[in-house]
């Protein structure tokens, strides 16, 4: 409401959360001047985050008021939901859009989602948008997470989405010999005491209706089709090897009955079982995966514990398994087909192990970072020693933190997690330069033509990152600096027999490791049979191996709410040490989601806009708005050319281009004014700003949000030659005006009514914005909406492919090659030109 009021021409202003739909949906209420929703959001943009712009605005005359004259809120109106007033939603149109959004809201757990809506603005994040690639596979809709993080919209992503699905994978039983992979490496390389036991394990309480003889019918099957549960492990001349065998064994599933021990000490039974249970897996033998059956008596649900290795499965397998076991348990045979096998990507990545960015890794300044304090030195660092504290957030904070928290620097909800954490552990130990283990899921779209999406294996990548200086937008961009998403570290220091392997090797390590496991809310569906618990259900490793880091830092969103832990060894740290740091740094956190909150808080860094290459202090320089610019990136030759000219000659006009007509029949002015406007919301050229300070590098500056200028006559008073003869003039002193290449739109519009049924229009632009071909496809695109709007409808505008892909297939071009190809061939017409 204070937002609102701050605009001069409203007088008062109510702001209400409505139930719509089953959705809250914000309304304000007005009292002055009415504008267009455009007009407001806009206003209202540069001062509120997004979750607090109204989806819809009333004007009234005055507010209802009860019978003591207080405001009667229960007689305030329901607002018309129309196109025109929903500004920022549009509906999907093509099959493709819908399947897609249906996708979207089913994962992200929403309503309703546009076609415009950003996915990490939802709150999407790297596991899901792999979880997004393997249900769009279902349906029939090829797409690689590559895509979606270039394409962060369903507009985007559908003109690129492939309905052909072109990679094929095997579909039988996959078996023989099988690379390690980096992070396989990695595990043996830890030489742990009891590398049988070091495995993942969920337990659930068993919905009624189902019975251990399903579940064991299930898992036989599962094996069958996730060819990576059946790898086993060997030693050959002492080096641990693997291989996929057609077929295991083993023992599925246990049960055991506890239904004669007395409810209350059925959980710490069950505790006691499920460790004997997670002792029992065999690598050799290929037992890496046991279910186990609790049964608790008549009076009591079963209890499922499902327990796996941990070198076949991660985080993203356990999502695929799980949605798998409740297909199979809902009595259907067959699953959706396989996709790339596990053997074929170790394979594939043992071939094509980089030596690229072995400078980053090698950086020396990972030698220059000082231990953490400890406060028993002399203290053991074993799993038997392990501690935990955890915290949640609020699901206020939670929802924040994974969408509007992130608007301010462009961020993801990764780069505000780690940006605490540094301030925490940079407050108490005084170091400003930090080493930390991260893990990523490691399902890149990196290597050959290959999809992992519903791919059961490890996949996880680990590598270090230094970070320094605890400044939100330092971090960020410290954590975009990471080639191939930390892929190449694992490459190059386990898959490449070179030196650069030892020197990686011989560097200091992380005594930090921080894994954030995104959300599981969308892993379990509504249909599935199991409900997840948090009850203790064993030890996942054994007592006596060593733990591989001071801190294990793992956090998730579960319920709606951040859920982070807190590992650490109790004979090492006092508890009171880790409560004061986890106290900190959910202080710390809340803080800086509370500061990026704020409607005046917001910068830009180099990797928000890639295709502009500049440094931090040249991007400081251009002084951009906070929250309002939607990219930045350089000019076409051609858009060069005819800026310069115009800059340098601004009075001529020649490249000034305007288009005036008749409009013949009854025109909705309205719906006219919007068609227009969202044209300029769809097209970036037409949100379009220069920068001319440095010539030799122009730039051209993208908002997110301009009102288009549309000025309008009235003449219906005028006889026709008198309007004929004004109209005439118009154009000439409509020309006549330059435009000013700071301010975007370099666009104008007039629109003349003569009377009821006729109109003049001009459309006047610059031509660094268009070239000819241009015109024809703005005009259909203009009048489809408009005719659309015109009858109450969503226009059905296809989402264009942006400008920006130009710029930067512009930018991949081989400039030398081709001069050198123009010079021999224009040769060949007899007479010298400079190029």
């Amino acid at each position: 409401e204070a937002a609102l009021l701050t605009h001069d021409d409203i007088k008062e202003a109510i702001v209400l959360a409505r139930d719509e739909g089953g959705r809250k949906q914000l309304v304000a209420y007005l009292i002055g001047q009415t504008f267009s929703v455009e007009e407001l959001h806009v206003h209202l943009k540069h001062r509120l985050p997004d979750y607090m712009l109204p989806s819809a605005f009333v004007y009234l005359d005055s507010f209802p008021l009860t019978a003591n004259g207080k405001l009667d809120r229960k007689a305030l109106p329901a607002p018309t939901w129309s196109p025109k007033q929903v500004l920022d939603y549009v509906a999907p149109q093509t099959t493709i859009e819908k399947t897609l959004v249906s996708v979207w809201q089913d994962l992200l757990n929403l309503q309703q989602v546009g076609i415009n809506d950003n996915f990490f603005a939802l709150g999407g994040d790297s596991i899901l948008s792999i979880q997004v690639v393997s249900r769009a596979r279902q349906l029939g809709i090829l797409i690689t997470p590559k895509q979606l993080f270039q394409h962060q919209t369903i507009a985007a992503l559908a003109l690129v989405a492939n309905q052909e699905t072109t990679i094929a994978a095997e579909q039988g039983l996959v078996s023989g010999n099988v690379p390690l992979t980096p992070i396989q490496h990695w595990f043996f390389e830890q030489d742990f005491v009891n590398p049988q036991h070091w495995n993942q394990a969920l337990l659930f309480e068993v919905k009624a209706g189902y019975s251990a003889e399903m579940l064991e019918h299930a898992l036989k099957q599962l094996l069958s089709h996730h060819d990576a549960l059946r790898l086993q492990f060997y030693q050959q001349d002492g080096v641990w090897q693997q291989r996929n065998a057609k077929e295991v064994d083993s023992e599925l599933l246990v049960k055991i009955d506890l239904s004669s021990i007395a409810a209350e000490q059925q959980a710490t039974a069950l505790d006691a079982e499920a460790s004997k249970q997670q002792a029992q897996l065999n690598l050799t033998t290929g037992q890496l995966v046991r279910g186990v059956w609790f049964d608790l008596g008549a009076e009591q649900n079963s209890r499922v514990l499902i327990i796996i290795h941990h070198l076949v499965v991660d985080g993203v397998s356990w999502r695929i398994l799980l949605e798998d076991l409740t297909t199979l348990l809902s009595g259907q045979t067959k699953l959706p087909a396989k996709t790339t096998s596990f053997k074929q990507w170790a394979e594939t990545i043992s071939q094509s192990a980089l030596t690229l960015n072995a400078d980053y890794w090698l950086d020396v300044r990972r030698s220059e970072v000082f231990a953490l304090p400890v406060d028993n030195i002399k203290g053991l660092n074993t799993v038997a020693t392990e501690q935990a504290l955890s915290f949640s957030l609020s699901e206020v904070d939670t929802q924040a933190l994974l969408k509007d928290a992130n608007t301010a620097y462009q961020t993801k909800i990764d780069d505000l997690l780690l940006t605490a954490l540094v301030q925490t552990l940079s407050e108490w130990s005084q170091h400003t330069k930090l080493l930390i283990d991260l893990e990523g899921h490691g399902r890149e779209d990196l290597v050959g033509n290959l999809d992992v999406s519903r791919t059961v294996g490890w996949f996880t990548s680990l590598f270090p990152v230094l970070l320094t200086n605890a400044s939100l937008p330092t971090i960020k961009e410290q954590l975009r600096a990471v080639p191939q998403k930390g892929m190449s570290y694992g490459w190059l220091r386990y898959l490449n027999n070179t030196d650069i392997a030892q020197q990686l090797a011989a560097l200091p390590t992380a005594q930090v490791m921080f894994n954030y496991l995104g959300q599981f809310d969308s892993a379990l569906s509504a249909n599935s049979p199991f409900m997840p618990l948090t009850d203790a259900s064993g030890l996942n490793r054994d007592v006596h191996g060593l733990r591989t880091h001071e801190f294990e830092i793992v956090s998730h969103i579960a319920n709606g709410q951040l859920q982070l832990t807190w590992r650490y060894s109790g004979e090492r740290y006092y508890k009171a040490t880790i409560a004061a740091l986890m106290q900190a740094y959910q202080q710390n956190l809340i803080a800086l989601i509370a500061h990026c909150l704020q409607p005046e808080t917001g910068a830009y860094t180099p990797s928000d806009f890639p295709l502009a290459t500049l440094t931090q202090p040249e991007l400081d320089g251009l002084k951009l708005p906070a929250r309002q610019v939607d990219d930045l990136y350089p000019l076409a030759p051609l858009q060069h050319g005819l800026l310069f000219h115009s800059l340098y000659a601004p009075d001529s006009g020649v490249y000034c281009v305007q288009l005036g007509c008749q409009l013949k029949g009854a025109l909705n002015v309205d719906a006219f004014k919007h068609a227009w406007q969202q044209l300029v919301n769809t097209h970036a050229v037409f949100r379009t700003r220069f920068h001319v300070d440095n010539w030799e590098k122009p730039l051209q500056q993208v908002a997110k949000q301009v009102m288009l200028p549309f000025s309008i006559y009235d003449w219906r008073d005028l006889d026709e030659q008198t309007q004929a003869t004004r109209w005439q003039q118009l154009l000439l002193d409509d020309a006549k005006i330059p435009f000013d290449f700071t301010r975007p739109p370099l666009m104008r519009l007039g629109l003349v009514q003569c009377s009821e049924n006729q109109h003049y229009f001009f459309w006047s632009h610059h031509h660094v914005l268009l070239d000819g071909w241009s015109n024809s496809l703005i005009m259909q695109s203009v009048f489809a909406h408009y005719k659309a709007l015109n009858q109450g409808n969503t226009a059905p505008i296809a989402a264009p492919r942006p400008y920006r892909d130009y710029i930067a297939w512009l930018q991949n071009q081989d400039l030398l090659a081709a001069k050198a190809y123009w010079q021999k061939t224009l040769l060949l017409i007899g007479y010298k030109i400079k190029i």
